[in-house]
């Protein structure tokens, strides 16, 4: 049974700002945690692959935009959404931009502040206006 894509974004998510404390997270306990098939949590441990592969890319896009914040001073949870979102919005383009940042800004709601999500949309507007809407 598949997942929606707002509850598969939320896993890919998870994996990666996982990943950023531990090289490997256990598929076993993103199953357990997020209460989904074991299927499913291996597509979003694919998905989390990729955006792990564009990491360097993808931080110095958000590094580019964010002049006011070193990449490293961004708080993990606000980092990791700014990765999965601005993979979406660059690399990947299988989501509609508006819907790459509005979910970018769900996820900061849920797991965040509302000024984390002030953050995360100013920061994914900037990407839009400098990148997206520049190189297309």
């Amino acid at each position: 049974m598949r997942i929606s894509p707002a509850k598969l974004r939320e896993l890919i998510f998870l994996v990666i700002y996982a990943e950023d404390f531990n090289d490997e997270v256990d598929l076993g306990l993103i199953k357990e945690m997020a209460k989904v098939s074991r299927s499913n949590a291996e597509f979003a441990r694919c998905r989390a692959d990729e955006v792990r592969a564009h990491i360097p890319q993808i931080d110095t896009i958000i590094s580019d935009v964010s002049k006011e914040y070193a990449l490293e001073r961004i708080p993990a949870i606000e980092r990791n959404i700014l990765r999965l979102a601005t993979f979406e919005l660059c690399i990947d383009h299988d989501v509609p931009e508006k819907v790459a940042i509005a979910e970018a800004i769900r996820l900061t709601r849920k797991f965040c502040t509302p000024e984390a999500a002030k953050f995360v949309n100013g920061v994914l507007n900037h990407i839009y206006k400098e990148v997206v809407l520049l190189c297309s």
